[in-house]
């Protein structure tokens, strides 16, 4: 038997257990069943966590791209400033 936890709407973060058999699909429940009111309030939160989630590397992204604008436009700035100061 192999222990997973259930992330539907129906049962989110129920565990239970799993036959490991080939062509065996039974499982046993570890956790009694959830109460109405969590059963409708969790799928939500997960969502809007997993959406928060996307949301902070997609802001990671963008932000690792920006600071490698700035690296390259410093470079070149540099690069321009040296060469009046030292061209002849």
């Amino acid at each position: 038997m192999l222990m997973n936890t259930s992330w539907t709407d129906r049962n989110p973060g129920r565990r239970f257990k799993k036959c490991t058999k080939p062509k065996c699909k039974g499982f046993d429940w570890l956790d009694p069943p959830m109460f109405g009111r969590s059963v409708q309030i969790i799928p939500g939160l997960l969502r809007r966590i997993n959406a928060m989630e996307k949301e902070i590397e997609e802001r990671k992204a963008a932000e690792r791209k920006i600071k490698k604008w700035l690296v390259a436009t410093w470079i070149i700035v540099l690069a321009v400033v040296y060469g009046k100061f030292f061209s002849f």
